[in-house]
């Protein structure tokens, strides 16, 4: 539960223009972030909205994105990838990147929010910054327990062929 005093630290960070959060099973508590950044399951539990399907998790998302009064959401989807829903273009589906198996998923989520907020607060667009995020939650779930994606590791995947 957020105190009314962090309350009112993340709207003056909001207001000054990035703020980033995940908070399992609280967003309802932020409103007005950047981006915010449920799993499937959390957004489910946000919205109290079924997310099964393409087309249930599009009313979600968007219902979300107008619950939270957020630029965008992140949802990440486990084997499925991610999904990034804009208050200013449609859904965008990113499937998984590389290996659909992982070998630890401890810490992916947040190795997904803090790459997507890296890639904005450096002048990448929600697209690119959910790309690369994608890419490292990709790379992380390739690691056991809470392991960190370097900057080398992004660059060195990135410049695969």
């Amino acid at each position: 539960m957020l105190c009314d005093e962090t309350r009112a630290e993340l709207k003056t960070f909001a207001r000054r223009g990035l703020l980033c959060v995940d908070s399992r099973f609280g967003l309802h508590l932020i409103r007005g972030a950047t981006l915010a950044k449920p799993n499937e399951p959390e957004l489910a539990a946000l919205t109290e909205m079924p997310v099964s399907t393409g087309s249930e998790l599009i009313r979600a998302g968007r219902h979300a994105l107008e619950m939270l009064g957020c630029e965008t959401l992140l949802v990440t989807r486990g084997r499925q990838g991610m999904a990034l829903f804009s208050r200013r273009d449609g859904p965008v589906f990113l499937p998984v990147y590389g290996s659909e198996e992982a070998v630890d998923v401890t810490g992916a989520g947040d190795t997904v929010i803090a790459t997507y907020a890296l890639s904005l607060a450096a002048g990448a667009r929600p697209l690119e910054a959910a790309q690369l995020a994608n890419i490292a939650g990709a790379l992380k779930v390739q690691k056991s327990g809470t392991a960190t994606v370097s900057a080398v590791e992004l660059k060195t995947e990135l410049e695969k062929p």
